[in-house]
């Protein structure tokens, strides 16, 4: 079996190490914002669970970040987060591994674009189940593991993934709908989590993503093997110019910023930040909303 070609990511030389001693549960994390993020919170001193359906990939990111930095830094959980019970497997080999669960992110997504004409049921269904139900079943997991936990005090993190969609884009009914859905999700979880379940600390946030450059938005349509399954990535040629002009920044995002937002939620400086969208975009929501 061939060696898996992974994104070239850049080594970071940490500064503060301000995550040392936190575990985070990343979905996604073989490509793209989740690849960044990971290597970000590796680099400040976390303990990082990769998550990707690839096993080769979840692999070889993990066995890249233990190289660069320390043995033990990063542990691969692959899978298809959809499947039944493996978000609570997930959550329960990271406790076993590192003994505290401190942040979840819900970062695992791939889009399935149609016209509603041409909108099939199993499209949409999977959609939903990837961008909805399986945050929620993670989040399930990672609220037991909190309530359970031996320091009901220490601080924790869940963070889902929105976007500018949730307001509507052509062709997107499915993905927008989902996206729509994890706002109202992610405040009704921050309301019980403080308000039923007596949790002090346990800071519960999204963040919304603009235009990103990843293989999901790159121009170009290409097939990308999703686990089992090969689906069609890319936007037409030209995509871009039209996109660009929707951002008040003028360009789209590498994913390193936007993993940048995800570092500010799971870390010290986001401690008064709950039940909250971080809306990193470069203000393409300021022209949606207007």
């Amino acid at each position: 079996m061939s060696e898996p070609k992974l994104e070239q990511i850049a080594q970071i030389t940490p500064v503060a190490r301000r995550l040392a001693g936190q575990t985070i549960i990343l979905t996604g994390g073989g490509n793209g914002i989740g690849r960044a993020a990971v290597e970000r919170f590796a680099a400040e001193g976390a303990n990082v669970v990769v998550n990707d359906i690839n096993p080769a990939v979840a692999e070889a990111v993990a066995g890249e970040l233990g190289e660069r930095y320390g043995a033990g830094s990063a542990m691969p959980f692959a899978g298809d987060v959809t499947s039944e019970g493996f978000n609570q497997s997930m959550v329960d080999a990271t406790v076993e591994q590192y003994g505290e669960l401190d942040s979840i992110v819900c970062n695992a997504g791939v889009t399935r674009d149609a016209t509603l004409s041409r909108m099939e049921r199993d499209s949409w269904e999977q959609t939903i189940a990837l961008h909805m139900t399986a945050p929620m079943e993670l989040a399930k997991a990672a609220l037991h593991a909190w309530r359970t936990a031996k320091d009901p005090n220490r601080r924790r993190n869940a963070v889902f993934t929105t976007s500018v969609s949730a307001f509507g884009n052509d062709g997107q009914s499915s993905y927008s709908a989902a996206k729509a859905g994890m706002l109202g999700f992610m405040s009704t979880f921050a309301i019980e989590t403080r308000q039923r379940y007596r949790l002090p600390r346990v800071n519960v946030n999204a963040i919304g993503y603009g235009p990103i450059l990843t293989r999901m938005t790159r121009e170009g349509k290409q097939d990308i093997q999703v686990g089992e399954e090969a689906i069609s990535m890319g936007l037409p040629e030209g995509a871009h110019s039209a996109i660009q002009e929707r951002v008040l920044l003028g360009r789209m995002a590498d994913p390193s910023e936007a993993a940048s937002g995800l570092y500010f939620l799971v870390g010290p400086d986001s401690s008064f930040f709950t039940g909250k969208i971080l809306w990193v975009d470069g203000g393409t929501f300021k022209l949606v909303r207007s």
